[in-house]
């Protein structure tokens, strides 16, 4: 069974996938620039800081790629 999150996480799980999925669109719109990767990079910091992984690069076992 799935671990629940308790609501802040789930809050700011949906947070960053909204923040995944407009830098999805300004890549496919304006491909790979400099602001979009430091975008990019700012995200997954803020994920480990938060230790929310990108649910869609999760793996076998839990572990992401």
């Amino acid at each position: 069974m799935k671990n629940m999150m308790n609501p802040i996480k789930l809050i700011q799980a949906w947070d960053l996938n909204r923040k995944q999925e407009s830098i999805r669109s300004m890549i496919e719109k304006y491909g790979l620039t400099d602001d979009i990767l430091d975008e990019q990079v700012k995200l997954n910091q803020r994920r480990r800081e938060l230790n929310i992984p990108d649910s869609t690069k999760v793996i076998n076992d839990g572990f992401v790629q």
